[in-house]
């Protein structure tokens, strides 16, 4: 019964304190030195009623008064290394006071100094010294006791004798119970972490070999086209109108290539948590226009019209280099997906809180299964209209910085007819921002559905 009042009382309150402020040594030590306390007080209560001398009572009220003193500057004040061994001490002081006072080996002493043994292993780290300690401290009172007997007080009472030895042991079970409890719930906790940071690592070690093989092959790759081509004209190989054909793909190439280390220099960014957030008013109109005429030449080789329906003054809330990377990253799939003769546009739509920007294409379009995986860490991409090659961060960097930018991205698409993407980003301080009853969390949902759908701003 103890033990399960005292089980519910430490999963009720926070007796040893929480995982992420305190280690778990640490843990261990408000555990001991609360219940310790416990201990002491009951075995107080415990000594008068079965009428020891006083000084048994005064010596455990004495104790954990002491105690809870430690308890204190344990779990308040957050002291820890230098209480062990007055902690340690004090218990052995505690064990041999009692020892002459409340039946020596015959009393329920030595069930404590079991107690005191199991507490040096767990508190201490210098543990073989610390038993040894316990231990020499046992042989002495034992010769003690052998020597002058007379100095041990022994009960007269059978009965009283055996209702001390039976609470003593029900307390001291009690206390070795609770401490291999904590022990075995700090394990499994530990265990848990460790099982999380060995998938969060694997999750890591397989972007790393994403991350070198898209260096390896998408940088790679321009970087041999452009030696090869400087090599020839070294050589004088190339005709004027040859070199008119390569130095337009070289300058794709090489365009691609600076997106794609752009972007790489972010993705890596964000997982080693080095990205700094500075959220501010954006104009997306001036942004979608910055956007529209830097990849307008790749619009224009592909016969492919932008159009910015973006009005002066849409404003949202976010980074703005954040708001630019996505912006770019988002148009140039369109594009890339895009047939001959096809048209991307740039608009939004009105609600309440937000600003939700579009980037809608009428091309290839995407199927449900390829939803699903859209804005997952899978690296992936499939070949653009004209072949264009692509590494896939593109899609994960706007996932990121939207969720960054505490906002909303989802796709909807119909396939062989276009897409649809879609960013959510809350308005400038000073409007309401009112969260939606629900989001899309694999993409698949659409703005009416969401209670996004409204007339173009």
């Amino acid at each position: 019964m103890n033990l399960f009042l005292l089980k519910r009382l430490w999963q009720r309150f926070p007796v040893s304190g929480s995982a992420a402020k305190f280690p778990l040594e640490h843990r261990l030590f408000n555990s001991c030195c609360f219940f310790g306390a416990w201990a002491a007080l009951l075995g107080a209560i415990i000594n008068a009623t079965l009428e020891l001398p006083t000084v048994t009572v005064a010596v455990n009220l004495l104790f954990g008064i002491a105690f809870m003193v430690l308890y204190y500057f344990s779990r308040v004040r957050l002291f820890f290394k230098t209480l062990v061994w007055p902690f340690l001490i004090g218990v052995l002081c505690f064990v041999s006071t009692l020892w002459f006072f409340n039946g020596g080996s015959t009393g329920p002493m030595p069930y404590y100094l079991l107690l005191a043994v199991l507490m040096s292993i767990i508190l201490t780290k210098q543990k073989r010294w610390s038993v040894l300690i316990v231990f020499s401290n046992a042989i002495g009172l034992l010769l003690v006791e052998y020597h002058y007997p007379a100095l041990v007080f022994v009960n007269p009472s059978r009965a009283n004798n055996f209702l001390d030895l039976a609470s003593s042991f029900g307390i001291v079970i009690s206390f070795a119970a609770l401490s291999i409890e904590i022990l075995h719930q700090a394990y499994r906790l530990e265990k848990e972490r460790v099982e999380a940071q060995k998938q969060e690592l694997e999750h890591f070690n397989q972007l790393k070999t994403k991350f070198l093989s898209i260096i390896s092959h998408d940088v790679r790759a321009p970087l041999t086209s452009i030696k090869g081509t400087l090599q020839l004209l070294q050589m004088g190989g190339l005709t004027p109108a040859e070199w008119d054909e390569l130095s337009g793909n070289l300058a794709a190439e090489v365009d691609n290539t600076n997106d794609l280390l752009v972007n790489l220099l972010h993705w890596s960014r964000s997982q080693t948590q080095h990205l700094k957030l500075n959220p501010e008013s954006c104009d997306l109109a001036e942004l979608g226009t910055q956007t529209c005429q830097l990849l307008a030449p790749w619009a224009a080789k592909k016969e492919v019209r932008l159009v910015c329906q973006l009005p002066p003054g849409t404003q949202a809330w976010a980074d703005a280099e954040m708001l630019k990377l996505m912006m770019r990253n988002l148009v140039s799939n369109a594009i890339k997906f895009s047939h001959s003769g096809g048209q991307v546009t740039l608009g939004t739509l009105a609600q309440p809180g937000y600003t939700v920007l579009y980037i809608a294409d009428q091309g290839v379009g995407i199927s449900p299964e390829q939803q699903s995986l859209l804005f997952q860490d899978n690296l992936t991409s499939q070949p653009g209209t004209a072949n264009e090659r692509g590494s896939g961060l593109g899609l994960t960097l706007c996932k990121e910085f939207v969720q960054l930018n505490q906002g909303h991205i989802w796709v909807e698409s119909i396939e062989g007819q276009g897409s649809t993407f879609y960013i959510a980003l809350p308005r400038p301080t000073g409007q309401s921002v009112v969260a939606p009853l629900a989001w899309p969390a694999s993409g698949l949902a659409t703005p009416y559905e969401l209670g996004l759908a409204g007339q173009p701003m």
